[in-house]
């Protein structure tokens, strides 16, 4: 079943490593000194990548695997959600085409049943959302402290000093210019999914890593 986040997809922004990927390329704290200088002297050389972590909900299997089982919770709930919407529209309907028709008492009348239908479905989606948002973000807490981990083992093993979180920065608008060959988004989502496999995982594999993707 594809991921949808019916109510809020920013909720998924608990699922990314905040601490490991930059939300865009920060100036560094003491100038540059020589090559390979380190902590001490300025930052080491290394390389750049970007990792596009839009993907994440749908090809790291376990935050798939646990963002499905919290849309299967709450999915009766958002059907109940649905039902209300659609009979909001088709009691909107009936009061435009009745208009000048129907007797005023009965054109009132449905316009008090919609009004209390609106308040009702604007209230009960706010705590819908609240518990959902709540839930995903605490479901997927565990996967985020190992992300955090796994993203920095995976940056010093490559020699990258820097790895750009790509929808963040392009929104920013901080990226000018991209060599797809920087982005290393497929290869770390296979190594992850290579370190941490969920047993009976069926959706598609993850493809292979492009080519010069920042090894």
């Amino acid at each position: 079943m594809k991921i949808q986040f019916w109510l809020a997809t920013a909720a998924l922004v608990a699922a990314l490593p905040a601490a490991a990927v930059a939300q865009g390329p920060a100036a560094p704290a003491t100038p540059r000194t020589a090559p390979g200088a380190g902590a001490a002297g300025g930052p080491a050389d290394g390389k750049i990548a970007v990792i596009d972590t839009s993907v994440f909900i749908e090809k790291i299997q376990e935050l798939r695997t646990r963002a499905d089982s919290v849309n299967k919770k709450y999915e009766p709930r958002y059907k109940e959600m649905q039902a209300m919407q659609a009979q909001m529209k088709q009691l909107d309907g009936d009061i435009r085409s009745q208009a000048g028709v129907a007797a005023p008492d009965k054109i009132r009348t449905m316009q008090d049943q919609l009004q209390t239908l609106q308040t009702n479905y604007k209230r009960r989606g706010e705590d819908l959302q609240g518990e959902y948002n709540k839930e995903l973000n605490t479901t997927l807490e565990p996967i985020q402290a190992k992300l955090t981990e796994f993203v920095k083992g995976y940056a010093t093993k490559r020699n990258i000093v820097l790895i750009l979180d790509l929808p963040n920065s392009a929104q920013a608008g901080t990226i000018a210019f991209l060599n797809p060959a920087i982005d290393v988004t497929d290869e770390f989502i296979a190594e992850y999914n290579k370190a941490y496999p969920v047993p009976g995982f069926t959706a598609a594999p993850v493809t292979p890593a492009r080519p010069g993707g920042g090894r």
